[in-house]
């Protein structure tokens, strides 16, 4: 955890300013949890984009795969039911810079589960706060902590600039 907090202040204070919201897209990854007794960790990839609506607002499409380990215990309980459990998730979330580099964003996520080849869908809030680090004109570095499903998010961006 202290590396994380380290890093992030690292990030803060090498920032440079470019300008808040720009169109571009971004693949990335992350690591979360669920805070269930049934699940340990998760890792997830995803394709995301910022459609510039402002100075400092966005529009920010999200499609991620999501795959959870489960604890022993769940495991043991239930040798059917597989080691892993897998998430889908469709989102679409206002951004907004509170600085060049530091956002807040939040919208309504689809999520698409599987466990043991089980489906279920469920429709709810996603929110998160991030800091964006601009390598140059078209290249950024973004990372996120995650409410939905807990956990810390790092994406690289290709900006669509003139």
């Amino acid at each position: 955890m202290k590396q994380i907090v380290c890093g992030i202040v690292l990030l803060l204070v090498i920032g440079s300013d470019f300008s808040q919201a720009s169109t571009s897209i971004g693949i990335g990854g992350g690591i979360h949890t669920l805070f269930d007794k049934d699940y340990t960790i998760g890792y997830s990839g995803a394709v995301q984009g910022d459609i510039k609506l402002g100075n400092r607002w966005a529009l920010e499409p999200m499609v991620s795969y999501e795959t959870y380990k489960k604890s022993e215990a769940k495991i043991k309980s239930d040798p059917l039911a597989g080691k892993t459990s897998t998430l889908m998730a469709f989102r679409l979330s206002a951004k907004y810079f509170i600085t060049d580099n530091i956002f807040a964003s939040a919208g309504p996520a689809l999520f698409t589960s599987s466990d043991n080849g089980i489906w279920g869908t469920a429709i709810l809030p996603s929110a998160s706060v991030g800091y964006r680090l601009h390598l140059d004109q078209q290249n950024d570095i973004e990372l996120s902590l995650q409410a939905l499903t807990p956990g810390i998010r790092a994406v690289y961006y290709f900006n669509f600039k003139k």
